[in-house]
Order: structure tokens, then C-alpha cells, then sequence
């Protein structure tokens, strides 16, 4: 019983407060990169890798 309250507090905590941090924290590196690492190598993740600072 006590581990799937345990699961389940974690599991809310997860989506409560790491989620957000970790979006903001990935905002920052696509702010600070001007690229983002989810996005398939194609022509606009070309574009965006050689001109960092133009976009963002």
C-alpha cells in the first residue's frame, strides 16, 4: 500500500514540478543554441544550427 502511495506522490511531483522545470530548462538551451534536439536534421533544423542568434 505504502509503495503505490509512494508511486503515485512521485509520480505527481514528476508532473507538478520537474516537468515545468525541464521545459524551462530546454527553452533556455533553444535559447541559448538556437536549435532544438527534438527535431529531425532537416533544411529549417540546418538553418537554425548555422544561424544561432538570428531567430531567438
Amino acid at each position: 500500500m505504502f509503495l503505490w502511495v509512494f508511486f503515485v506522490v512521485l509520480i505527481g511531483f514528476n508532473l507538478i514540478v520537474i516537468d515545468p522545470l525541464w521545459s524551462i530548462i530546454n527553452r533556455h538551451e533553444y535559447l541559448l543554441l538556437g536549435y532544438q534536439y527534438t527535431e529531425p536534421a532537416g533544411p529549417k533544423h540546418r538553418f537554425l544550427e548555422e544561424t544561432p542568434n538570428l531567430r531567438y
